[in-house]
């Protein structure tokens, strides 16, 4: 699936905005300061949120309702999303095998969801949801919705869990790169009231992106964290593989913009791990032309700024 658009309404202080992605790979959203951009941002988060199965309590959306006193009216997010021929296929294996179904299906060019939240005078109502997903059984004039409700929904829940893509959405990444960053073994516990937590749940979901480059099933946690005392070759072997991938991805990616400038300050880039009691710690290190071996933290913000930009992209 890829995503079309977004049609956002009355969220925070959103108007109305149509967010328009069917013609562009990258969307640069340019703007003022308080002029909406994070806003967006966190509308189309709530979206992706909400249709892998979040329900926010009352408080979450009083946050997102417009200001004032005594708003009348829904706040509208729309994602829509095209199908491609491998969703498509994913779709019919679903229904042929897990339903049962014999008949092939006809698909719609678009899918696409709404959430309505309804408030009255600042009060909230209730929430009110809608997907166009006019599939059809082969050769039916009407909608599977029409003919087969029970199979249209479960089709819908196949379609919201496994297929709709996701997207990740970074708070303030900027320059918040941990000097350590920490996995697990499998069985430990995380201190959820440690107030580095969040930071570093997002960046081990980074790390995670960047082992799925040497392969799609791996994790930190099974491949690092809980091998590192029995089979450390095979650890060390990993880890040169994920630093060769972020050393060509921002390495390559200073070298294309700053080369002609002769700003190029660093050599590598590097990633190292220390083995302790309950799990490992990662750490980023870039190597200069004098063969210094730095944090990222000990970089410009410039530098930290760009670092954290290409891993997040």
């Amino acid at each position: 699936m890829i995503y079309q658009s977004f049609k956002i309404k009355n969220f925070k202080g959103i108007d109305e905005v149509t967010v328009d992605l069917a013609n562009n790979r990258i969307i640069t959203l340019v703007g003022l300061n308080e002029s909406g951009k994070t806003t967006i941002m966190e509308a189309i988060n709530l979206f992706y949120r909400m249709i892998k199965g979040l329900e926010p309590d009352e408080q979450s959306l009083n946050k997102i309702r417009p200001k004032g006193a005594a708003f009348t009216g829904t706040i509208d997010i729309t994602g829509s999303l095209a199908l491609d021929d491998e969703d498509k296929n994913k779709i019919i294996a679903y229904w042929k095998n897990d339903l049962k179904k014999r008949s092939g299906l006809e698909f719609p060019k678009e899918f696409s969801y709404t959430y309505k939240f309804q408030f009255n005078l600042n009060t909230y109502k209730q929430t009110h949801k809608n997907c166009g997903f006019d599939v059809k059984s082969s050769k039916a004039k009407k909608s599977l919705y029409d003919t087969d409700k029970d199979s249209w929904m479960k089709l819908l829940s196949f379609v919201k869990d496994n297929i709709v893509p996701e997207i990740p959405y970074y708070e303030d990444f900027i320059f918040d790169i941990p000097d350590k960053i920490f996995f697990p073994k499998t069985g430990t516990s995380i201190n959820t009231d440690d107030p580095n937590e969040k930071q570093q749940s997002i960046w081990r979901l980074v790390l995670d992106d960047v082992i799925r480059t040497v392969h799609a099933d791996m994790t930190i946690q099974e491949q690092i964290s809980d091998k590192v005392d029995t089979d450390k070759d095979g650890v060390d072997n990993i880890i040169a593989k994920m630093a060769g991938e972020l050393d060509n991805k921002i390495t390559k990616a200073w070298k294309e913009l700053f080369s002609s400038a002769g700003k190029i300050s660093f050599k590598e880039i590097s990633l190292v791990y220390e083995a302790i009691a309950n799990g490992v710690n990662l750490s980023f290190k870039v190597k200069t032309f004098s063969n210094q071996v730095l944090s990222v933290n000990e970089k410009s913000k410039g530098f930290k700024w760009f670092f954290a930009f290409l891993l997040f992209t």
